[in-house]
């Protein structure tokens, strides 16, 4: 039996999380990483590198909407190519900054500069590349749906 909080099942109001392991960096095309079904969903992103990106590469985060149709650029574009393994990837103020770090663990101080929340509307969200290289990252969603129809997988 689910909670009942203001007459709305509270269980669709959980925070849940997924794991995508085969972040890719390519050539001026958007890895897919994860879709957005049956409503929409406030998320948080993070990124561990996996395998190091191995030459000069830029990312951006993008979310590609159905209706409207559109694509948005979610984050600055950053330099991306110097990270090695075991450095993380986030997503930080008001304007997304993508932020590369190769500290491994890493101090969040939501008092300074938190990390970004995105609402994120049916359709799917993915890590733009501006250069293959053989790079690697274990993305993480973060998400609360906005609707008790609200679901996201990893996209394949």
């Amino acid at each position: 039996m689910t909670a009942v909080v203001n007459g709305v099942d509270a269980l669709y109001t959980l925070e849940r999380c997924l794991e995508k392991s085969d972040g890719a960096v390519l050539n001026a095309a958007i890895d897919p990483l994860f879709t957005v079904a049956g409503g929409p969903v406030l998320a948080q992103v993070y990124g561990i590198c996996t395998v190091d990106i191995g030459g000069a590469a830029n990312g951006t985060l993008q979310h590609t909407t159905v209706t409207p149709a559109a694509t948005v650029s979610l984050s600055t574009t950053v330099a991306i190519g110097a990270m090695n393994a075991g450095g993380s990837i986030r997503f930080v103020g008001a304007a997304g900054v993508l932020t590369p770090d190769d500290a491994g663990a890493k101090i969040i101080d939501p008092v300074t500069v938190g990390d970004c929340w995105f609402l994120l509307p049916i359709g799917s969200l993915g890590f733009l590349g501006s250069a293959s290289q053989t790079g690697n990252f274990k993305w993480y969603l973060r998400y609360v749906p906005l609707s008790p129809n609200s679901v996201v997988t990893v996209a394949a």
